[in-house]
C-alpha cells in the first residue's frame, strides 16, 4: 500500500502545473492560462488557427516586450443563441465552468472565461464562435 501512494504522489507532482504557464502561439504570440490536465497542443490559436505551445511566464515576457501578445485583444467566444440548442456539451467541457445553460441557451461568464476555445470546438451546431 505505501508503494501504490507513493507513485500517486509522484503522478500528482508530474502533473501540476505552476501558475505561471500559459499556453502560447508561436506565431502571434496570443497567450492564455495553462490549464492543468489539458495538454497546449490540443488548443488552436484563435488567430492564428495553429496548435499552441507551452511556455513559462518568464520567457512569454521576451514576446510581451516586443509588443506582439500585447496587441492581441481577449476576445471571449460568444454565443449565438438562435443557433444554440441548449445542449449543454459546452458546460461539460469548459475547464473552468465559465459556461451555464440559462433558459435552454448557453451563457458565458467572461470574467470565468480564459479563451481556451474548447466550448467552441465541441459544440456541435457552431453557435459558439
Amino acid at each position: 500500500m505505501r508503494g501504490r501512494r507513493s507513485r500517486h504522489n509522484q503522478f500528482q507532482q508530474r502533473t501540476s502545473c505552476a501558475e505561471d504557464e500559459l499556453c502560447i502561439c508561436s506565431g502571434c504570440g496570443y497567450s492564455t492560462i495553462h490549464v492543468k490536465g489539458r495538454p497546449c497542443r490540443n488548443f488552436l490559436c484563435p488567430v492564428c488557427h495553429v496548435p499552441l505551445t507551452r511556455s513559462q511566464n518568464n520567457s512569454h515576457s521576451a514576446i510581451s516586450n516586443s509588443g506582439k501578445a500585447k496587441s492581441k485583444t481577449f476576445t471571449p467566444p460568444k454565443v449565438n443563441t438562435e443557433l444554440c440548442t441548449g445542449c449543454g456539451n459546452c458546460v461539460e467541457v469548459c475547464p473552468v465552468e465559465a459556461i451555464s445553460l440559462t433558459d435552454g441557451r448557453a451563457i458565458i461568464e467572461e470574467i470565468k472565461c480564459t479563451n481556451c476555445r474548447i466550448c467552441a470546438n465541441e459544440c456541435p451546431v457552431g453557435a459558439i464562435y
